[in-house]
């Protein structure tokens, strides 16, 4: 598989709860890399298929901590955002099914999709949001939950 996405200061968006769950993203995304590099043409594993659903269930938390700290702050672009949230989570539900039903397989194209889709949202779709959250948390230091959920 193609390179693992190494964790940098340029992902941190400055929210540690957030951040932590960045963290965990990549490091599922890497894990799924990994897993496809060892078991090569043989097809989707046990293992596979397990970091997927824990991908899937690690994605949809980290969706509905960053809503409610949206929701928090009053933050302007959250209808947009949880849009996006919803799409990215159908992708990888997708994903998830195909390989699961056999139909697909964790290859190069899968894995490349992930880390794409990991990037984008990590680098470009959080700025706004975090910037809000440090704005609120300038002008009343307990405007943002620091704990999920």
């Amino acid at each position: 598989m193609d390179t693992a996405i190494e964790w940098n200061e340029g992902f941190q968006v400055g929210i540690d709860t957030v951040d932590e769950q960045h963290r965990q993203l990549f490091a599922l995304v890497n894990r799924l890399g990994r897993l496809a590099k060892e078991t090569g043409r043989r097809g989707v594993t046990k293992a596979i298929i397990e970091t997927l659903d824990e991908l899937g269930a690690a994605a949809s938390e980290h969706f509905a901590h960053e809503e409610s700290l949206m929701q928090a702050v009053h933050f302007a672009g959250l209808t947009e955002h949880a849009r996006e949230h919803r799409m990215l989570l159908g992708e990888l539900r997708a994903i998830a099914h195909a390989i699961k039903s056999g139909r697909d397989r964790f290859d190069q194209k899968v894995f490349a999709a992930l880390r794409q889709w990991l990037v984008v949202h990590n680098r470009y779709n959080e700025r706004a949001f975090a910037e809000a959250c440090r704005k609120a948390l300038r002008a009343n230091p307990g405007a943002v939950p620091q704990s999920p959920g």
